[in-house]
């Protein structure tokens, strides 16, 4: 329910101050644990990302910080 939004500000965020110089990756981790640990894992080794943001929920987050750190 929250992803909707966090996508839509961020998209918002970068058209109107950022001149559209930020790339997203979006990805669903559906509050799963399990699914934002597999995703916190493809972003660091497949797509090397350097900044991650939008967590909607905690469970989520406390999975996926150990890849991230």
């Amino acid at each position: 329910a929250f992803g909707a939004d966090i996508k839509d500000a961020l998209i918002f965020a970068n058209n109107a101050y950022a001149a559209d110089r930020l790339n997203f990756i979006f990805e669903d981790d559906k509050c799963s644990g399990r699914d934002a640990t597999t995703i916190a894992q493809k972003l660091v080794s497949v797509d090397k990302v350097s900044v991650v943001t939008g967590f909607g929920c905690s469970e989520a987050l406390l999975a996926a910080a150990p890849v991230y750190e």
